[in-house]
Formats: structure tokens, sequence, C-alpha cells
């Protein structure tokens, strides 16, 4: 196999990794869409949850701000409400935020699986985004993929 060289900032301590379509959720409540995901849902002005408690899976349908059950998404991170949601399904909030990958397969609404072992989640306020892999709960970055 060619080997995929990628280049080294050395103020981040590694290659930056993007997230693909993935959805983060936050101790808020709240959900932020990557730009992968939202484009991937047609960047809805507001999504309607589709929800399957049993197996803690959450789906997304694009919808009209003003339809039935629908969340609005808002501001440049893309996100959404889902406190009661959140709340409902897990029986809590989380106490990390964590980024799960959104799943995409025929028949279905892309959704994310709430029971997976999502990796943890930190900064992003200024650009910079520290991933921790499940098991850790050092906290700390995971540096090499």
């Amino acid at each position: 196999m060619v080997p995929q060289f990628e280049p080294f900032d050395r103020h981040r301590g590694g290659v930056r990794k993007r997230p693909g379509q993935t959805v983060t959720v936050q101790p808020r409540g709240l959900m932020s869409f990557s730009a992968e995901a939202y484009a991937l849902l047609g960047c809805p002005a507001a999504v309607q949850f589709a929800v399957d408690f049993r197996k803690r899976l959450v789906g997304f349908q694009a919808c009209d701000k003003g339809g039935e059950n629908a969340y609005p998404v808002y501001g440049p991170g893309r996100t959404v409400s889902a406190r009661a949601l959140l709340r409902s399904v897990l029986g809590a909030l989380p106490d990390r935020s964590r980024r799960y990958p959104l799943h995409v397969a025929d028949g279905l609404p892309p959704y994310i699986d709430l029971g997976e072992d999502a990796p943890a989640v930190s900064g992003g306020r200024r650009g910079k985004t520290a991933v921790t892999s499940s098991p850790r709960t050092s906290g700390s970055p995971d540096r090499h993929p």
C-alpha cells in the first residue's frame, strides 16, 4: 500500500482530521452537524427527528421551519437543540461532547446510533478540536490514527 502523507502542523501537534459526515452531541443538549452531514441532509432550515428508542437511533429528516415537530438549524455551527430528545433516548444529557458518524442506509433517513462507542471531543471554540478515543478517560488527545 502506498503511504498517504499529510502535512504536519507543529502548532497542533499532528495532522488535522476532518470529521466527515458526523453529528456532535453536546452536554448542553445541542447537536451540531458537520458541513458534510449538513450537505447530505440538503442544507435544511430545520429538521425533524425520527427515533428508535429501543436501539437508541436518531434519524434526521429535512423539513420547513414552520413544520410540525420542526427543530430549526441555526448558526454557523449548523446546530439544533435536542435537549428533550436526548433526555428521552439516553435518560440524561451526555457528560461529554461526542462525535457520532452519520449512517446512511437505503429506505432509512440518515441517522446516528447513540449506543455506539463514539469518541469524545473538546475544543472547537477557536478552530482547534481535540479528539479522544472513547475507552480513554484521561482526556488526552489521540495524536495518531
